[in-house]
């Protein structure tokens, strides 16, 4: 089944994958506040991978409070076939999670390894 099916399909990837992002990121920011860190980014992605925490973690509390509030989404107006749709896209966040598609990049990490960071590339063109 493919879940770009409606035109909202795109802004809810979208929506959602920034969502994630940001959970990502404050489960990040926290662990390094908590141990009193002043690691730079590069130091906290070489970081062992239990000190990282799980995407896949985020994935299922995301899907879990989306699956929560449903019901009263839709009996506040929300259309309730975007709101099923955005819960396939939650199971397909996690399932994406589950198997490593999504992941936070530590050190041995062999994704893409011709990916560069923004800014790190010369921009001769």
């Amino acid at each position: 089944m493919s879940l770009l099916c409606y035109a909202e399909s795109e802004d809810i990837y979208f929506s959602l994958c920034n969502r994630l992002e940001r959970m990502v990121r404050t489960k990040l920011d926290n662990f390094t506040t908590a141990s009193h860190s002043t690691k730079t980014r590069e130091q906290e992605c070489s970081a062992p991978p239990a000190a990282v925490p799980s995407v896949l973690d985020c994935a299922t509390r995301l899907r879990r409070f989306l699956k929560k509030v449903e019901k009263e989404r839709a009996l506040t107006g929300e259309c309730e076939h975007f709101v099923q749709h955005e819960l396939q896209w939650a199971d397909w966040f996690m399932e994406a999670c589950r198997v490593g598609v999504l992941h936070l990049k530590v050190a041995g990490c062999k994704c893409r390894p011709e990916w560069e960071e923004p800014g790190s590339e010369d921009e001769e063109l």
